[in-house]
């Protein structure tokens, strides 16, 4: 909730969210497994190397080294293997993507009904071989370093040790043949113990380097920060977008320039434009999900920068573009947050402006039906218009200062469109509404224009100023209205 909206524009800070999420749960439970394991192995190993140092000081040095080597090259095999770890983890989320779209359920109809699985298949086949080429170049690392230690701790031990015990028995006849046997199971005991020891020390280590991962993602610091003493949002009376410009993290092109907007209390604000434009970036300023690159957003006159973010941006009711609904509750997902029994008339009321109410009614549980049929066999589906007119009754169950549309009625016809637009200004007459729609017939409805074209606003004014006008705006609207010429209003 805490990260920044940029971060998810951000491939390699996604790639190491994704990441931390998925190996979170096994590096937890590692972690006290092997702290456990380690503190045994200290335990064990300190009894016997007391009992082999009675027989001879040497043994226990050279077991002591060989275990030295066999971890030192086991660390480096951690290394390369946590090395390999980071390479493979774009590649697999790839996989993991395609895997993920052919069991989803939104995506079943669209895969069936067009070719798109040979894309699909063809990253997914991508994505494999690459992990393979990657496992490859690591894996002939792997393999040699393991090769180097695996043999090197057999020739000292088994060659070493047991020559030296046999030289005791046969020329310093110090030690008996009992002796010899009782040593060189201490002495496998011992090597057993001393490298589990350090291989767990190496695990803990490999440990560290995950933690500091994790630490340093943990420590992410906002860039939309509240200042120490961030002020309470005073109740709407005006917004003013002064010389804003913006880039997005990690780019020099400049989405915005220069824009300068006012916008005041109950005004009916449009945004219209062609796709690239700046229109829903711009929005995302208002509601600071971004902060601008130079020039300020002011509420009231203020800086929104002043203000507590996370309740500056309660005082806005939205619905975007790509709007989501969720496995719970109609209610639920009208309110999205939990329902209460003194919620349900405030709800019902919401639906009903949103033009959604027959349907609704016509459930078994009303506002209590299940939304999909994921987790209860008696939830309901509703079609592509029937989700946004439920998006859109968020808006109306919120008790909000202005409402941001962007493009909220995309899925319906022109004239359902236009009714619902209609019914919406009406039941939002004391709010302040701005909308984003690339269908100009709903931007007559407006007070002001806004027509913004390369990250600028080219013209300003109401409908009838701006066909009068006669520039972009207008040569849009006249190019729209051809095919809304059956619709009275246009």
């Amino acid at each position: 909730m805490a990260l920044d909206l940029s971060c998810y524009d951000n491939p390699e800070f996604y790639n190491e969210y994704v990441w931390m999420l998925n190996q979170f749960e096994d590096e937890a439970m590692d972690v006290a497994f092997d702290i456990s394991k380690f503190i045994n192995r200290i335990l064990s190993s300190a009894v016997i190397i007391t009992l082999i140092a009675t027989v001879d000081v040497a043994i226990v040095l050279v077991i002591v080294g060989t275990v030295v080597l066999s971890v030192f090259l086991k660390y480096l095999r951690t290394k390369i293997y946590f090395k390999k770890q980071e390479d493979l983890k774009p590649f697999e989320r790839r996989a993991d993507y395609v895997g993920r779209v052919f069991y989803l359920a939104e995506y079943a109809q669209e895969i069936r009904m067009s070719q798109v699985s040979e894309i699909l298949t063809k990253d997914f086949e991508e994505a494999v071989d690459k992990q393979a080429e990657i496992n490859g170049n690591y894996g002939k690392k792997l393999f040699f370093t393991g090769i180097i230690r695996d043999f090197s701790t057999s020739v000292v031990i088994n060659a070493g040790i047991i020559t030296l015990l046999i030289y005791k028995i046969m020329v310093e006849k110090s030690i008996s043949i009992g002796d010899f046997a009782a040593s060189l199971a201490a002495v496998w005991s011992l090597f057993w113990q001393l490298n589990n020891l350090l291989e767990y020390f190496t695990k803990l280590k490999g440990h560290s380097l995950y933690a500091g991962r994790l630490k340093k993602f943990l420590n992410y610091e906002s860039k939309i920060k509240d200042t120490e003493n961030a002020r309470e949002v005073p109740e709407f009376d005006g917004l003013s977008l002064k010389n804003i410009t913006f880039s997005y993290p990690g780019t020099d092109k400049e989405v915005l320039k220069d824009v300068n907007i006012q916008i005041n209390k109950n005004e009916k604000i449009a945004f219209v434009g062609y796709n690239g434009a700046g229109k829903s970036t711009l929005v995302k300023l208002i509601m600071r999900l971004y902060d601008p690159s130079s020039g300020s957003v002011e509420w009231n006159g203020g800086d929104i920068r002043e203000f507590d973010s996370v309740k500056y941006r309660h005082r806005f009711g939205t619905v975007f573009q790509d709007f989501q609904t969720f496995a719970v509750t109609v209610g639920e997902n009208v309110k999205m947050d939990l329902v209460a029994e003194n919620d349900c008339e405030k709800i019902a009321e919401a639906i009903k402006k949103s033009g959604l109410a027959a349907k609704i009614d016509a459930l078994p549980n009303g506002i209590d039906t299940e939304l999909t049929k994921e987790f209860d066999k008696d939830g309901t589906s509703l079609s592509g218009g029937e989700l946004q007119k439920l998006a859109i009754a968020r808006v109306f169950a919120k008790d909000s200062d202005m409402i941001i549309l962007d493009e909220p009625s995309s899925a319906l016809d022109p004239m359902s469109e236009y009714e619902l637009n209609r019914a919406m200004m009406s039941a939002a007459f004391d709010k302040t509404v701005i909308f984003i729609s690339h269908r100009l017939s709903t931007t007559i409805m407006a007070d002001r224009i806004y027509m913004l074209d390369g990250g600028r606003v080219i013209e300003q004014g109401s409908h009838d100023e701006l066909m009068e006008l006669n520039g972009k705006y207008a040569e849009m609207f006249n190019m729209q209205a051809e095919k809304y010429k059956y619709i009275k209003y246009i």
